[in-house]
């Protein structure tokens, strides 16, 4: 009895598909994104209103927009994003969010298809707060305000002072791949290297205190030869709460930043991480480079690059190898994020958490080395095995009152999560009893953090 006089049959499945059958006349982003909302899936799709008519407006560049993108089939001089479509995956259901209602072209829209459209005063707070600033659009804003930033009229005609999408630094280790430039009869007049895509991180801006999620893109001076790597700035989209879609630009006190590219080369030419890289390759492992990350730190820059091995074969998953991290000239390889920040530092994890709940003397408490019989790592004081067939971690243990303790214990479980699922065959039943221990401790982090 499975059918029932209350089955559908969802033809149009696909949710992209879905939207544009719905509402033709938008242009929808390449990238939908699924959440979660009140135990149903929904997913988000941004759309976008477009014209090719806007008086004195220059058209915007879409060519290295995503060939899924609805906005690299169209010539405009005008986008927003004044639209937030969701689908459920379940029933496919599908609303129309107006979130820009000075949008003219969205009124007319509404205007002309009543019932289309909803108010974002109706939009579950739940919804909102999953709420991201759409990819596309901050891709051509970027490329746009690499030029337009300047406010000189001499050096803008002249393009002095203009600044170019950062070179993308490539995923092989060997630098970013070149890109075929050709003219508008489609013959090729030479080449540059392919732009850096903008990612999605959290992290704690230059003038704010909480981290928050943005979407990230860095900056370099305009070469003609695309020569020059040096970070010239980086455009931050937000998407938290009341400040969603601002878009802020933060410049580096002085030209001596590393932009990607260059911190890209210095990773491949440091000689810990070219030897790992050939004995790794020498082995029959593929070696591939995670996304570099940018990580503003007060006035300085920090890079963040994983590296992964992946073993021949069509069903082989790339496991987590190392972890990379530069600053300037100086560039650390460790086994995780914490060793490497704590050797770049030459700090401790009591320093670097210094004054985050808890006295700095509860680290001591705690002991990273392997037990001797059990080669697990243990609390200080359980040395007697008897936690053997956890690994040495408590899974089912009351939760540190302190942030410090929590932080700890979050890193080690993480290595155990990893070291359950390298074993063949991988211990599910241990990496799922370590994911639930994982989930209570966040839990309390962020309630801890309020």
């Amino acid at each position: 009895n499975f059918v029932t006089s209350d089955s559908r049959v969802v033809y149009v499945r696909d949710v992209r598909e879905r939207v544009e059958k719905l509402a033709p006349f938008l242009l929808f982003d390449a990238d939908p994104y699924p959440v979660l909302i009140d135990g149903r899936i929904l997913y988000v799709v941004d759309g976008y209103t477009t014209t090719d008519r806007y008086p004195y407006s220059q058209f915007a560049s879409s060519g290295e927009l995503s060939r899924a993108s609805g906005l690299n089939r169209h010539s405009f001089n005008y986008v927003r994003n004044s639209v937030k479509a969701t689908v459920d995956a379940f029933t496919g259901e599908v609303k129309f969010y107006v979130v820009d209602e000075s949008d003219p072209l969205v009124v007319a829209y509404d205007a002309a298809f009543g019932g289309l459209f909803t108010p974002a005063s109706e939009m579950p707070a739940s919804l909102v707060a999953h709420l991201r600033y759409a990819e596309d659009l901050f891709r051509i804003q970027s490329e746009v305000w690499g030029r337009y930033h300047v406010e000189d009229t001499q050096n803008f005609y002249q393009r002095a002072a203009e600044w170019a999408v950062s070179q993308d630094p490539g995923r092989t280790g060997e630098g970013a791949a070149n890109l075929a430039v050709v003219d508008e009869a489609g013959f090729r007049i030479g080449t540059a290297r392919m732009r850096m895509d903008p990612y999605r991180s959290m992290v704690a801006l230059p003038d704010g205190d909480d981290a928050e999620f943005v979407i990230m893109r860095a900056f370099v001076p305009l070469d003609e030869d695309d020569a020059r790597k040096e970070l010239a700035a980086y455009m931050v989209g937000r998407s938290d709460g009341d400040r969603y879609g601002e878009l802020v630009v933060y410049r580096p006190p002085s030209s001596n930043f590393d932009g990607p590219a260059l911190a890209e080369e210095r990773i491949r030419n440091d000689e810990a991480v070219a030897s790992l890289q050939t004995l790794l390759s020498q082995r029959g492992s593929n070696v591939l480079f995670g996304e570099l990350l940018l990580v503003p730190i007060e006035n300085s820059i920090l890079y963040v690059r994983p590296l992964y091995v992946q073993a021949e074969g069509d069903n082989t998953v790339p496991e987590l190898e190392r972890v990379i991290v530069a600053v300037g000239e100086k560039v650390v390889m460790a086994n995780s994020l914490q060793e490497a920040l704590e050797e770049l530092t030459r700090a401790s994890l009591v320093d670097l958490f210094a004054g985050i709940g808890g006295a700095a003397g509860d680290l001591e408490e705690y002991s990273s080395t392997p037990d001797a019989d059990s080669g697990s790592d243990v609390r200080a004081g359980d040395t007697d095995g008897s936690d053997a067939d956890t690994g040495g971690y408590e899974v089912d243990g009351e939760i540190p009152a302190d942030l410090l303790s929590i932080v700890i214990e979050l890193s080690s479980l993480q290595q155990a999560s990893a070291a359950s699922l390298s074993e063949d065959p991988a211990n599910w039943k241990e990496f799922g009893r370590i994911q639930a221990r994982i989930q209570d401790l966040l839990d309390a982090l962020e309630a801890a953090a309020g």
